[in-house]
């Protein structure tokens, strides 16, 4: 039982350790071309292989998302639930969760 209900113990612990009291929603990160670019949320890379990535985050911080251009493409811009043209740049997770997707575009 407890194996199965281990998620919500970890954060009702993280709440009670550094005092959080915002919800723990979801960010769902995708890309419009997998092949053009990597897509991180704070460190972690988001693994796009299936079309979208998502993580579970408390609303009572922001998270950092970044967009790396593989060779050929460049980062054009975020769109979704935030909008921006800076490859990096921090996102409130909201209630109900957020979505971004990276916007690449090949070089001529």
């Amino acid at each position: 039982d407890y194996f199965l209900k281990r998620p919500e113990y970890m954060i009702q612990s993280l709440r009670n350790e550094f005092g959080l009291s915002g919800s723990v929603e979801t960010i769902t990160l995708m890309s419009d071309n997998i092949e053009a670019g990597t897509v991180y949320i704070n460190t972690v890379k988001a693994d796009l292989k299936d079309g979208s990535w998502e993580g579970r985050y408390f609303t009572d911080y922001p998270v950092t998302v970044t967009a790396a251009a593989n060779p050929g493409y460049e980062f054009v811009g975020w769109s979704g639930d935030v909008e921006g043209v800076e490859s990096s740049m921090n996102v409130q997770v909201t209630e109900g969760g957020t979505a971004l997707t990276a916007v690449f575009q090949k070089i001529d």
